[in-house]
Parts: structure tokens; C-alpha cells; sequence
């Protein structure tokens, strides 16, 4: 287990970095912009199914993950923590 865990650490650290970029760009966006510089979408406007179609899907696989979790976690959790936990 402890010959895997760089992987691990590596993979948290990695996350930890993209998720702060990210927070850090919608702080900056919301608060160091003039509030001229924002172009709200016009009242009535859809977008196209090029943009609403991935965020479907990835809101299917996220609700699916979140209500079948009991086989992700037996499966994958489970084998990776020592017996006797």
C-alpha cells in the first residue's frame, strides 16, 4: 500500500492546485472586475446543444455515482485500506 501512495498524494496535490486556480479566477472575476466589463446574456437567450449537452451528461453521471456508490466503494475504497479497518 505505502509503494502506491506517491500516486495518491500526487493526485490530491494536482487536484488542491487545479481547484484553487479555479476558485482564485471566480474571486478575481467577481471582485477586481469593473462591473462594466460583465455582458450578462440577454433576456430569452438559449444556448446550444453543444453546451447544454455536456453538462447533461456530466449531471447524469454525477447523480448516477452519487446514488450507486455502494458498489464504487466496495470496490475500490474497500481494497485499498488495510484489513482491519
Amino acid at each position: 500500500f505505502e509503494a502506491r501512495a506517491w500516486v495518491v498524494i500526487a493526485a490530491v496535490i494536482v487536484s488542491s492546485a487545479l481547484s484553487a486556480i479555479y476558485f482564485f479566477r471566480v474571486l478575481e472575476k467577481t471582485f477586481f472586475h469593473a462591473s462594466d466589463e460583465i455582458n450578462p446574456a440577454s433576456e430569452g437567450t438559449e444556448l446550444p446543444g453543444v453546451m447544454v449537452g455536456p453538462v447533461v451528461i456530466l449531471a447524469v453521471v454525477v447523480l448516477l455515482l452519487g446514488i450507486l456508490n455502494e458498489p464504487i466503494v466496495t470496490h475500490f475504497v474497500m481494497h485499498a485500506l488495510p484489513p482491519n479497518v
